[in-house]
Formats: structure tokens, sequence, C-alpha cells
């Protein structure tokens, strides 16, 4: 299995303690079973500014991998900018040119309803 965690934003060790919950985070695991290679991506805290320019370049470097099976767990993302939000639909997007949809397994509630009213929710497959 190969594991991947980058902080979204240039914090200290202060402020990444005390705001642990805040901090912008992506990681990415990937996971070779049989013929199944599922790349596993997770977003954690606010994404927002600077934050989501980092985003960007972290789905363009995951894009890369070779995954058959894409997974995105979002359930600690309490914030998601509109930008970010649009780097997301555009990584869906991408997968799906290739032939690949990506499933959300879990998502903050708050964020789900915002790409609900927005419609954004059909770009990924939700599990039953």
């Amino acid at each position: 299995m190969l594991q991947i965690a980058l902080p979204l934003a240039a914090t200290n060790a202060a402020q990444l303690a005390a705001n642990s919950e805040l901090a912008p985070m992506a990681g990415l695991t990937m996971e070779v079973k049989g013929g199944e290679r599922r790349v596993n991506i997770t977003l954690k805290g606010v994404i927002c500014g600077a934050s989501a320019d980092t985003l960007l370049q972290f789905l363009q470097g995951a894009s890369a991998f070779t995954g058959n099976k894409w997974c995105l767990q979002m359930k600690d993302l309490l914030v998601l900018s509109g930008r970010g939000i649009k780097t997301l639909i555009s990584f869906a997007k991408h997968l799906g040119w290739r032939g690949f949809k990506v499933e959300v397994l879990g998502i903050n509630q708050n964020l789900f309803a915002a790409m609900n009213e927005l419609k954004l929710a059909q770009a990924f497959a939700w599990p039953d």
C-alpha cells in the first residue's frame, strides 16, 4: 500500500497543534488487491484560498495514478470554497473521460447539502 499525506497550507507546528481540525490536508492511499487498484483520496479541514490552489496541484498529481477504482472521503472536510468545489468537479470529469467514476464514501453534511443545492453531487458516485 502506498500512502501520501500533504498539508495544503504552510503552517508552523504551533498553528497545526492549535487548529488541527481546521488545517487543510489531502491524503492519498493506493491499494492493490487482485485486479483492483483502488485510489483513496481524503480531504480534511478548511480548504479555501491558497489551499484550494494546492488542492488543484495535489489532484493533478493524483490523476497520474493508474487506479481503476477511485474513492473520495470528505467527512472531516469542514469547508470547501467554490474554487475547491470547481477543482473537485474538474477532477471527477477528468476521471470520467478516462472511464471512471469517483465514489464519495463519506462527506460532511453541510458540504453535501451545498453540493446538492448547486446540483454538483451528480458528478460523483454515491454508495447505496
